[in-house]
């Protein structure tokens, strides 16, 4: 007799940090620094050196994982323009 089994559903994982709880389908919203680094033709080494001096919005989780929000980044580029007089 064929043992009929139910097909898994794949639920989000989830990253903890702390009281709050991130699903992976709300981290779309972050960039990672590859992805940071690929999209502002910058280094990776400059992104870090201007995240330690506090210099670029970014979140970081467990002491090590750097994230970016993409609207804070826009909102960040767009405070960095210069007018021509």
């Amino acid at each position: 007799m064929a043992k009929i089994t139910k097909p898994k559903t794949e639920k989000p994982s989830k990253i903890r940090n702390g009281s709050q709880v991130f699903a992976t389908e709300k981290l779309d919203k972050y960039m990672t620094i590859d992805e940071l680094a690929k999209a502002l033709k910058m280094s990776k080494s400059h992104i870090y050196y201007l995240t330690s001096k506090k210099l670029i919005p970014h979140v970081k989780l467990f002491e090590k994982k750097l994230l970016f929000e993409k609207t804070a980044i826009k909102n960040w580029l767009n405070s960095k323009k210069v007018s021509a007089n």
